[in-house]
């Protein structure tokens, strides 16, 4: 695990000469790295998500998370990220119990959390997003058996001719590479997921394993659902 300590950390008219550092903006906690900027906003995440309306029951996300109207549902994001897939969780009406290893991350994580509890907007979902920083495998057991789903997306290559719009998964995936122990983390949530785990991979992608028990197509991102119970304990 990298910490925010590795970088330095500046503000925003005090600029200094390495490529690589943590900077606080008038948009908030703001990551500079080989000259892209990333902040994340929960804010904006969710009411985008919101304006959408979307229909449950034909998403494939919420498909295999499990997430129905009307039916309470708490995820366990074990890979938190940019928080853009807790958030989207969030709009189906799930609660989330959210986990970022990397120091850097989770600062970034945090400050968003931060601003989004200044506004009143967020208020019905301030009680429904927890997020900790750590190993999920550290969950204590009280959290993951709240949880029916596991969600794992492990980190993989991103195509360079997207990168624009994938500025902030760019620049996350240069600064902290791909983790090596995903196949481990997902055989640790098969054993301990109350009902299912998910696991987010590209549409093309080999699935970690093949007792798949159903795949959800989205145009560029599949979600691969095992029931925990018809695997391993």
């Amino acid at each position: 695990m990298r910490s925010c300590l590795d970088l330095q950390i500046t503000s925003a008219h005090c600029p200094i000469e390495d490529k690589n550092y943590l900077t606080f903006e008038e948009e908030g906690l703001t990551l500079v790295f080989n000259e892209m900027r990333v902040c994340f906003d929960f804010i904006s995440l969710l009411k985008r998500h919101l304006k959408q309306h979307y229909a449950i029951t034909k998403e494939p996300l919420a498909k295999s998370l499990g997430i129905k109207g009307g039916k309470e549902r708490t995820i366990l994001d074990a890979t938190c990220g940019t928080g853009a897939d807790s958030m989207l969780m969030l709009a189906f009406g799930a609660s989330v119990f959210a986990y970022e290893r990397d120091q850097i991350v989770y600062a970034l994580l945090l400050d968003a959390l931060r601003r989004a509890f200044l506004v009143e907007f967020f208020l019905p979902f301030k009680d429904k997003f927890n997020l900790f920083l750590g190993d999920a495998r550290n969950a204590t057991s009280s959290i993951t058996s709240s949880c029916q789903t596991i969600y794992i997306d492990p980190m993989y290559e991103i195509e360079k001719r997207k990168a624009r719009q994938k500025k902030e998964m760019f620049a996350l995936d240069g600064l902290l590479g791909k983790a090596g122990d995903g196949e481990e983390l997902f055989h640790w949530a098969l054993r301990v997921a109350k009902e299912r785990v998910v696991v987010k991979r590209p549409i093309k992608a080999k699935k970690i394993l093949d007792q798949v028990t159903a795949s959800y197509l989205g145009k560029s991102t599949r979600y691969d659902m095992y029931i925990s119970h018809n695997l391993e304990k």
